[in-house]
């Protein structure tokens, strides 16, 4: 495994993104669906990318310099020239920032995964930078079998179970009970995509599987 798996929180932090392209305007649009604080600098820039920097997001219009990455969480770049990337890279590293050149992992250390966002469930998939086109084909066949109400619905009824477990005076003393709180949480029933719109009513206990035709419930 070349990369952690971590999920950061990036709200209210600042984040540099250089480039002004259509690879920015992504990287862009996903940093601000995060809450990040972005600073875009590119000597140009798209029309998709200049509606986008307002309120928070800063947009400077000229050539990167090595002092734009300090202060920052996070470091993007997405140019098409490979002697800039090389530069946000090597000022990011000096620095101690996190650094992500688009599609060049030897340049990067974090990486941007596909995802499938069902919120409150995220499923990111990443095959470390080798095959991007790899992620995204794992991620559109995740995609197809969880639909959006059916992740909503399951986070739900595992919320709910939590909740009673708390209501009935359980407390978490020791690891050894708190383990147990959790294997009974993930033997909540978990709703099919039928039953979305009946969650809570009529699910029964089950243990949940992944198959080719998609979720289903085996009884214990």
């Amino acid at each position: 495994m070349d990369y952690l798996p971590l999920f950061v929180r990036v709200a209210g932090a600042r984040c540099v993104l250089v480039g002004g392209g259509e690879v920015a305007h992504r990287r862009l649009t996903t940093l601000l669906s995060a809450g990040a604080r972005v600073t875009v600098i590119a000597p140009t820039a798209i029309d998709e990318v200049r509606t986008l920097c307002v309120g928070d997001v800063e947009l400077v219009e000229r050539r990167f310099e090595p002092n734009d990455v300090v202060g920052a969480m996070l470091v993007v770049a997405a140019t098409d020239d490979e002697a800039v990337n090389r530069d946000v890279h090597a000022a990011a590293i000096r620095n101690g920032v996190l650094i992500n050149t688009v599609d060049e992992g030897a340049l990067s250390t974090a990486i941007f995964p596909s995802i499938i966002d069902r919120d409150p469930v995220i499923v990111a998939v990443s095959t470390g930078g080798r095959s991007p086109t790899l992620a995204r084909r794992v991620r559109t066949w995740i995609e197809a079998r969880l639909p959006t109400g059916y992740a909503n619905a399951a986070a739900e009824t595992v919320s709910t179970t939590s909740d009673r477990a708390g209501a009935s005076g359980m407390r978490f003393s020791t690891i050894r009970r708190r383990g147990r709180s959790t294997r009974a949480t993930r033997r909540a029933p978990i709703p099919t995509s039928q039953s979305v719109s009946r969650i809570g009513t009529q699910a029964r206990p089950g243990l949940y599987r992944w198959s080719e035709r998609g979720p289903a419930i085996r009884r214990c």
